[in-house]
């Protein structure tokens, strides 16, 4: 069952810049427990640790976690340092926070939260993150956009983007939850709008009505409507060649205010209906 009484949202930064329209949607549907987890820069690797789909499993170097201070890890996956952006959750029994750091050799600290008895640690260990307490949430999910724009190897294509999607939507205890799409930037290249437009499509066949195509609602006359004000001819003409318009943008890769608070209005109509709120 989804507990209406709690919300998480996940993505990277077109989710972080809604934060704030997020915590309105919660209050207006009597929400108070939210969690805004939209992280800008991220691949969906990192996002899915953070949720904890697909945790990370760490190694501690020194073999203890001391009584206090930090602790250098090995991360065991294949990710891309500097997106993981730190975050709390539970190693081997021991409460704190996992960074990053070029300071460490590992490029990774574990600082626990509170000093305490040293922990003996032999092994590798599935790091837990506190968000786990919204698994039952209302769920909304926008992952993967980053691996889109950032290489044409495969874990940069949109097949992997859904397969993990596809492993965080399994993992989450309910088949009620909403999966936004992607948008394509108005500096995109054509392999990299190529590859938005299939995992849209992608998405949209695996998902159904669970799914949101915000190229769709950003190419239609609609967002207008919506936001109370006329397109200008550059608008026009970006919207027919399939980029973010730019009375839309904030720059070529990024929603402003009144595109993001449009979605996440549109966004509060799916809510009502998926979750029946």
């Amino acid at each position: 069952m989804v507990d209406k009484k709690k919300i998480a949202v996940w993505g990277s930064s077109t989710f972080q810049y809604m934060h704030p329209y997020f915590r309105q949607l919660a209050y207006a549907f009597e929400v108070r427990d939210i969690f805004l987890g939209g992280k800008g820069g991220e691949e969906i690797d990192a996002t899915a640790a953070r949720i904890g789909a697909i945790p990370l499993k760490l190694k501690v170097p020194a073999k203890i976690v001391p009584k206090n201070g930090p602790s250098e890890v090995i991360v065991m996956q294949k990710v891309i340092d500097p997106d993981i952006k730190a975050f709390s959750g539970i190693l081997n029994g021991v409460h704190g926070v996992l960074k990053y750091s070029i300071r460490s050799s590992t490029k990774y600290f574990f600082v626990r939260s509170k000093e305490g008895e040293a922990v003996h640690c032999p092994d590798y260990y599935e790091f837990m993150p506190d968000s786990l307490r919204y698994r039952d949430a209302m769920v909304l999910i926008n992952v993967g956009k980053n691996n889109l724009s950032r290489g044409n190897d495969d874990v940069h294509s949109s097949q992997y983007v859904l397969s993990r999607t596809r492993q965080i939507c399994d993992w989450l205890p309910t088949k009620k939850f909403i999966v936004v799409g992607h948008f394509v930037n108005s500096n995109s290249s054509a392999v990299n709008a190529g590859k938005v437009h299939d995992l849209n499509y992608r998405l949209k066949t695996t998902y159904g009505e669970r799914f949101f195509d915000i190229q769709d609602y950003l190419m239609s006359s609609e967002v207008w409507s919506d936001i109370s004000i006329a397109p200008t001819l550059d608008d026009i003409n970006d919207q027919i060649t399939g980029v973010l318009a730019r009375s839309l943008s904030r720059d070529p890769q990024h929603l402003n205010e009144s595109g993001s608070k449009a979605v996440t209005d549109r966004l509060g109509e799916l809510m009502i209906r998926i979750f029946d709120i």
